[in-house]
């Protein structure tokens, strides 16, 4: 079976580093881990 990748939000922007992304989902800022991101939102 075939690992399903999260696909990023639209609006969703990666740090200069690529340490972390933000996106804005339902007028709320989350960011994110994506190289350590287990499956869950952060």
């Amino acid at each position: 079976m075939c690992k399903k990748e999260k696909l990023p939000s639209v609006n969703e922007e990666g740090s200069p580093d690529g340490n972390s992304a933000a996106f804005v989902k339902d007028y709320n800022l989350y960011v994110r881990d994506p190289l350590h991101e287990q499956g869950g939102e952060s």
